[in-house]
Order: structure tokens, then sequence, then C-alpha cells
């Protein structure tokens, strides 16, 4: 009974060794090749997930690969601009197997990819030699052009890698950090003031200009007003007079009695303090004698401005 049971615990040992040399799982993230005495096809490309069976080793091997996207950064290295400017710049790598049966025989394995790659990243940084400084680093976002970099860094390479034929794509290229030299440090502070001030004067002069502009226009709409105004005054005198024209002709008729009305309008305006006028008949029908009643009542009044002045002198009828 106990050889039974030793022999039973063998068999099962023996079972989950074969079963996992012979059967191999594919994840949802990985692909397979499984090469036959090194040799393989297309048929031997496993891409959806699930168990395969094998020969075990060394009749067939299966070598898997990751379906994600890999990044490869590259190191800092100084590179010179067009108008002789040095900066630092470090980029980045965004690539992903997309043929694994010509990726293996080609590269073999990854870190073999990030070897051939890191050459081609190097290289493509000639492209910085075409832009100036300033397409770099500016204060006006409208002049930097560092999207047009990437697109011609990544062009590059994937024209290196298509030549090489690699089994990969190239999906990005970025530039992952632009950093100045110490040496050159001030001098692009002080261009970017320089920048700065000049965006200021420009700012100020339009504004300026924009403000003669609006000057004009209101003196332009003052002056039309202003002529409106002086038509209209002169419509409304016109009318005045043609009204008064009518009335001077009623008034020579009785000459007296325009006169009378005239003074009386006159002592309206210039006596502007409450006065008592005691006035005899022959006073008020005669324009002297209310004259001179006019004279020394103003004359009273200079002398005690808020008194009430007769204008007879003090004789009362």
């Amino acid at each position: 009974m106990k050889n039974r049971m030793l022999l039973l615990v063998g068999v099962v040992v023996v079972g989950v060794l074969l079963a996992r040399m012979m059967i191999f799982q594919v994840r949802f993230d990985e692909v397979a090749v499984k090469t036959t005495f090194g040799h393989a096809d297309n048929s031997s490309v496993k891409t959806k997930n699930g168990a395969y069976f094998r020969w075990p080793p060394p009749i067939q091997k299966v070598t898997k690969y990751s379906t994600l996207n890999q990044l490869l950064e590259g190191e800092p290295e100084e590179v010179s601009t067009r108008d002789s400017h040095v900066v630092i710049v470090k980029t980045f790598l965004v690539w992903k197997i997309d043929e694994p049966l010509l990726f293996m025989q080609k590269v073999g394995s990854v870190e073999n990819a990030r070897t051939r790659l890191s050459p081609m990243v190097r290289d493509s940084r000639s492209v910085f030699s075409k832009y100036d400084f300033e397409a770099m680093v500016n204060a006006d976002s409208s002049k930097v052009k560092l999207d047009q970099m990437e697109d011609e860094l990544k062009r590059q390479i994937v024209d290196a890698v298509s030549k090489d034929k690699m089994g990969l794509s190239v999906h990005r290229v970025g530039i992952r950090r632009i950093l100045v030299p110490e040496t050159v440090t001030g001098k692009v502070f002080e261009r970017m003031k320089q920048e700065r001030e000049r965006l200021a004067e420009s700012a100020k002069a339009s504004g300026e200009a924009e403000a003669r502009s609006t000057t004009a226009k209101a003196s332009q709409i003052r002056e039309q007003i202003l002529a409106f105004a002086e038509r209209f005054a002169g419509a409304i005198r016109l009318e005045g007079d043609a009204e008064a024209a009518q009335y001077l002709t009623q008034f020579k008729e009785d000459p007296e009695l325009a006169t009378f009305l005239r003074w009386t309008e006159a002592l309206e305006r210039m006596l502007k303090h409450r006065t008592t006028f005691v006035l005899s008949t022959e006073q008020v029908l005669s324009p002297n004698h209310l004259l001179g009643a006019h004279e020394h009542a103003l004359g009273e009044m200079g002398a005690n401005p808020s008194s009430n002045a007769d204008l007879d002198g003090g004789q009362r009828p």
C-alpha cells in the first residue's frame, strides 16, 4: 500500500513537471514566438492570450515579448543652435514591438533594442542646429517651435529604424528637458528682459495711439454737437426776433408805455435784494423820475444792502 502511494505521488510530480515543460501561458499583454530547433515562421507567433503546447527544450523554445509601449530616455547632451548658442537637451523615445518574429531574428531582446536605438536618438539631435535659440526658450509662446522639432526628430528616427527593419515602430519622440548652461544664463535673462521691455513699449504705443484716436473722435463729436447747438440757437433767435417784431410794431403806437415796461424789466434784473418802492404818480409815469429813484435806491443799498429803500428819498405823497 505504501509503495503504491509513493508511485502515485511520483507520477503526479512527473506529470506536473512535464506539464510545466510542455505547456506555456501567453498573457493579454504578451506575444510569444515558439522556435523548433532554432527555426520559426509566422505560424510560430502566438498573439492571443491562453495556454499552448510545446515540446520540452531543446526541441522547442518559447520567447515572450511585451506588447506594451517601451520608453527609452536619452542622456542629457549639449547641442549647438543655429545662432551658436549651447543648450543641454534631454530627449525620450516611445517604441513598440510590431513584428515579433522579425524582432526576434534581427534584434533578439529588448535590451539589444535599447542599445541599437540609443545612437539613433543621439544622432537625431542634429535637428536642433537648424533652429535659433529663441525657438527653444522664449517669453513669446508663438515663437517656440518645440512641436516642430519633435516632429523632425521622430521623422529622422523612423527613417533609421525603417532602414534597419528591426520589427518595431516608433510612436513618439519628445523633448524631456532643455537646460541653459550657467555661462549663458545671464545673456538669456538679459534677452528676455529686452523682449519684455519691447512688448511693453509696443503695448504703450498701441495704447497711446488708441487714446489719440478716441480723443480725435470725441473732439469731432463735440464740434458736431456745438455746430448743431449753434444752428438750433440761431433758429430760436430768428423765431424770437420774428415774435419781437410784432410787439415792436405795437410799442411804436405807445412809446411811453414801451419805455416804462423796459425800465420795469431793467429794475427786476438789477435789484437782486427785496426792495420796497414808495413812488408818487408822477414818478411812476415819468421814466426820468424813475431813473433818479433807481440811482438813489442803489446808493442806499450800497451803504446797507440788507435794508429796504424808498425811491422818492424818504418823501411820501
